[in-house]
């Protein structure tokens, strides 16, 4: 509600570190480190996906990056800054 803030204990340094965060005492996400040394990214419990097959998910499609590649290349067309490729000849693969 409104007037229950949102919170989650700290998030450990480790990449694949994370704090659940809780609305009245139930599990709706949590705080997750893709990387040290970087912010913890926010990840919620989605139709049918539990919070540990979302965590596993999210960490799958880091490669590399502080964001999972799927809201990165979206961050990154949405602001323009998309890298320019040639066609390619079959669709690359995330995984």
């Amino acid at each position: 509600g409104l007037n229950s803030p949102l919170t989650h204990e700290t998030v450990e340094e480790a990449p694949g570190s994370f704090a659940e965060i809780r609305d009245n005492g139930e599990v709706i996400g949590a705080a997750l480190r893709t990387r040290a040394g970087v912010k913890p990214v926010y990840i919620s419990i989605g139709h049918k996906v539990d919070l540990s097959s979302a965590l596993s998910w999210a960490m799958k499609c880091c490669r590399g990056y502080r964001l999972p590649e799927p809201t990165r290349l979206a961050h990154l067309a949405a602001s323009g800054r998309l890298p320019n490729k040639e066609p390619a000849a079959e669709q690359s693969r995330l995984f």
